[in-house]
């Protein structure tokens, strides 16, 4: 074909498939056309979710506009572009048609397309924000269920208990800390969010352990336990008991003795709560076969992982609120070992750490975000097939996905549902910002066994013949005032034959035809012609007597007496 026609739809100078309800969109339709055609005009339609069809939404007359013939036309091309706001839930289907003359004929318009972009219109979706308070304090808004549109920035403050005994700690978000008040939260899938309070005077002999002699004996008095930073410093008893007062934060660790190796550890000290660090004396001779793993889990902007899984084979524990861990890994064998570390809410990781005799193995582990996705669950359907096959199938937030019906042999695609709305546009588009499943639905395939046949009856000199019957096999039709008849027939060989009151058949030209009549199909037959046919006159009656000689008498009247008399006038 000579012309050429394409369609786009844009939103902030991107191509969409889908958008959120209430986007502006800006349509734009392109033509071109050879030099050896002449356009006529460039046509936006579109068709809304409901099936509502608006043809010419938007239309651009290329020439011959009041301007006559542009005989000198060359080739070349244009476009048309419109814009509109997006408010219906659904699929939108834009369709462009451009209209030309070709090679001079100046009567018949040719089109070229349609070319159709299909664009799915989501709803904004909405997300719950749950937020809690671990007590001796609140929030604002107040603890509860919330719901947010997506992409909303929510301001939670919390409010330690009035009194001054308690102080705000830190926020969870989803397993990461923050210690920001106000917090900002951006609502952009299901949130948690909770607010930890803590006691703002720090208990005394808060922090306490045992030194434990391997040899047996008593704690030397000379022993120390040491924390940094801040230098604090305890002298375990003989039975080896010791204990100090710490703010919370963590603090690396260490047991001296002269003629003893020095032990080392790392803890986190809690607020409100009594902290145990316990250590073990061994000589240099003496084969100590552990050390410590230790570290933090945070996110990649820095902020704490708190509830993360880490673990080595036969070790393991969750990070605390500032994504610290090595409580429970503190005694662990010697060796190389591959860490894990994961989250629901993030990637999991790995690295290898190697233990040291008597050494903490310090670690950071980084977990990047997990990509939020969805599930599209495609059922399966015994009268057609789906592509994507039928299956859940899982695809980030925002992911526009097409899905096609395919009916099998004898059935065809009627409509589609997707979570209780039905759509009947195929392929489907779907927005994946949610949990989604998707039906297709098949019904039988009608059986077509009738076709048409048409044509007209007319006079010998071509004259349309109106209220003629045309007849076959019992079906009877009456053409119209263009002599024109159409007849449903059940597929088949038929004649039809023309009659009419006062016409009769012109022995030159056919008033019965053959068709044979093919499942739905119609069948133009050929002209059949009926001719006029004069009155039968009445028969002659014979006169009778008296008749006749009226008759002559009249006769001899006005041809011979008559004349007489007019003459001796």
């Amino acid at each position: 074909m000579a012309g050429s026609v394409s369609i786009r739809v844009q939103a902030g100078g991107q191509d969409v498939g889908s958008v959120p309800e209430g986007t502006t969109v800006t349509i734009t339709a392109r033509c071109a056309w050879e030099f050896q055609d002449h356009p006529r005009r460039l046509i936006i339609d579109y068709t809304e979710p409901n099936g509502t069809k608006h043809m010419g939404a938007w239309i651009k007359e290329l020439y011959d506009t009041g301007g006559g013939w542009n005989e000198d036309n060359p080739a070349g091309s244009d476009t048309l572009t419109g814009q509109m706001s997006l408010s219906y839930i659904g699929p939108y289907v834009f369709e462009s048609r451009f209209q030309y003359y070709a090679d001079g004929d100046r009567v018949n318009l040719i089109q070229f397309g349609p070319a159709a972009w299909a664009l799915d219109v989501y709803a904004v979706p909405a997300y719950d924000l749950h937020i809690s308070a671990s007590g001796h304090g609140t929030t604002d808004p107040p603890p509860g269920y919330y719901s947010y549109n997506d992409g909303t920035t929510v301001n939670v403050r919390a409010i330690p208990e009035s009194g001054g005994a308690y102080v705000f700690q830190y926020w969870d978000l989803d397993g990461v800390s923050y210690t920001v008040n106000p917090i900002p939260v951006l609502i952009d899938r299901k949130r948690e969010l909770t607010a930890y309070f803590t006691g703002s005077v720090v208990g005394e002999w808060n922090v306490q352990g045992y030194v434990s002699n391997v040899d047996g004996g008593d704690v030397p008095s000379t022993t120390r336990v040491r924390a940094s930073p801040g230098g604090a410093t305890a002298a375990p008893d003989y039975m080896g008991f010791w204990q100090m007062t710490l703010n919370p934060g963590v603090y690396d660790f260490t047991c001296t003795e002269p003629g003893y190796v020095t032990q080392r550890r790392q803890f986190n000290i809690y607020p409100d709560t009594l902290n145990l660090v316990n250590f073990d004396m061994y000589r240099p001779d003496y084969s100590w076969p552990f050390g410590q793993i230790a570290g933090y889990v945070k996110t990649q902007d820095g902020h704490a992982i708190s509830g993360a899984t880490v673990s080595i084979p036969g070790y393991g524990e969750l990070t605390d609120y500032m994504g610290w861990f090595g409580s429970s890994l503190v005694k662990v064998p010697v060796g190389t070992y591959a860490l894990q570390a994961s989250h629901p809410n993030f990637e999991p990781a790995s690295i290898s750490v190697t233990v040291t005799s008597g050494y903490i193995t310090k670690v950071n582990v980084v977990l990047g975000p997990k990509a939020l996705k969805y599930t599209l669950t495609i059922a399966t359907s015994t009268y057609g097939s789906t592509d994507p096959v039928a299956g859940s199938y899982q695809y980030p937030k925002g992911t526009a996905v097409s899905v096609k019906a395919t009916p099998y042999v004898g059935y065809m695609f009627d409509h589609w549902l997707l979570d209780g709305t039905s759509y009947a546009i195929n392929p489907l588009p779907v927005t994946m910002n949610e949990d989604l499943i998707l039906s297709p639905f098949f019904v039988p395939e009608e059986v077509i066994t009738t076709g048409s046949a048409s044509g007209y009856v007319k006079t010998p000199d071509g004259a349309p013949l109106a209220g003629a019957t045309v007849k076959t096999n019992g079906a009877s039709i009456t053409t119209d005032g263009s002599g024109y008849y159409s007849v449903i027939l059940e597929a088949g060989t038929y004649t039809l034959t023309a009659s009419m009151s006062g016409y009769g058949k012109d022995p030159s030209l056919p008033n019965s035809a053959s068709v044979t009549v093919i499942a739905g199909s119609r069948v133009d037959v050929a002209d059949l012609f009926l001719k006029l046919v004069g009155v039968t006159p009445p028969p002659k009656k014979k006169l009778g007597l008296m008749a006749f000689l009226l008759f002559m008498a009249s006769v001899i009247g006005v041809t011979g007496y008559g004349a007489t008399r007019k003459e001796s006038k």
